[in-house]
């Protein structure tokens, strides 16, 4: 262990508490079908990343960086405006998710202009576009990937011929 001393036995005992809290996080989450929720969110991330690449770089940054960095900037201001600020974010988390849920469930009584999401600009609603961009950024390396991943397949089919 790390810890010397008088510090070992707070050492372990933090260990401890933390493999605990962990344990009982997979039981709370993974066993009880309805409380998954954290699953499917992160199976959505892992799609999101596997669609498109440069996500999971975006992600990182604005959830580790980003947000915090703004979050305690807003909170030297005082209350009021992080009060604010967590309002107006929950506010359009919950007209998110009743558009969504009503499009999902009654799709015919919500008004046609809210059926889909296409009344918001093409960046409020896909990624393409950001992808456009950063594809465009990276298009010389793609290039390369392509032909060394065609000369890795006609390697690997010469050699199952001498096989």
């Amino acid at each position: 262990m790390a810890a010397d001393g008088e510090r070992q036995k707070p050492a372990l005992q933090i260990a401890l508490v933390h493999l605990v809290f962990n344990i009982s996080g997979i039981f709370l989450f993974y066993c009880i079908p309805c409380m998954r929720l954290p699953v499917r969110l992160a199976a959505g991330l892992g799609n999101t990343t596997a669609d498109h690449p440069w996500f999971a770089v975006f992600y990182l940054v604005a959830m580790f960086f980003v947000l915090p960095i703004t979050t305690f900037g807003i909170s030297l201001l005082g209350p009021y405006p992080l009060y604010a600020l967590l309002a107006v974010c929950a506010s359009v988390c919950f007209i998110f998710s009743t558009i969504s849920f009503l499009q999902t469930y009654f799709y015919n009584k919500l008004p046609n202009i809210l059926q889909t999401w296409d009344f918001l600009p093409l960046p409020f609603r896909s990624l393409e576009p950001y992808d456009q961009i950063f594809s465009s950024c990276c298009s010389r390396q793609k290039k390369g990937d392509i032909e060394n991943n065609t000369q890795e397949e006609k390697s690997h089919k010469s050699r199952e011929n001498l096989i």
